[in-house]
């Protein structure tokens, strides 16, 4: 008895289509939740209004505040030492990398300098830091519980 193989081939393609099919739909429903995650990501970054204060030993020159490539305050020879505004801060999960560029005059001896930040709803955070004639440093804000 000789084998048919055209009907054989066929009767395979039959039950590797009933297979298929099911798995098609398995896989679509992951493809569809995969596409939700970013989106969802993008929820995280939320813009808190903050109050944010600096306090200097020496009266700098200059002053500037940047997020994420933004500047968000610039403040040119301030008459005091310390000064502070409101401003929204995006706080990405529960975190801030704050850049801060300061400079202060030619002779002014190694300063301190504190910036404080005040997010609502979130806790008050502190920072000092130490610097002569240029301060161009990127300080991280962080809320995690843990």
């Amino acid at each position: 008895m000789r084998g048919q193989p055209f009907k054989e081939l066929a009767i395979i393609a039959v039950l590797f289509i009933a297979l298929l099919l099911p798995m098609l739909k398995l896989t679509g429903q992951t493809r569809r939740a995969a596409t939700l995650e970013p989106e969802e990501e993008q929820d995280i970054a939320i813009l808190r209004d903050s109050w944010v204060s600096f306090r200097f030993a020496h009266l700098p020159e200059r002053c500037e505040l940047t997020v994420n490539g933004v500047k968000m305050w610039t403040v040119i020879q301030p008459g005091e030492v310390q000064f502070d505004r409101a401003i929204p801060l995006p706080i990405e999960f529960n975190r801030v990398d704050i850049h801060v560029v300061a400079t202060w005059p030619e002779g002014t001896p190694e300063t301190v300098c504190e910036l404080t930040i005040e997010p609502d709803g979130l806790d008050t955070k502190s920072l000092s830091f130490w610097s002569e004639v240029l301060l161009d440093e990127i300080y991280s804000f962080n809320w995690d519980d843990s």
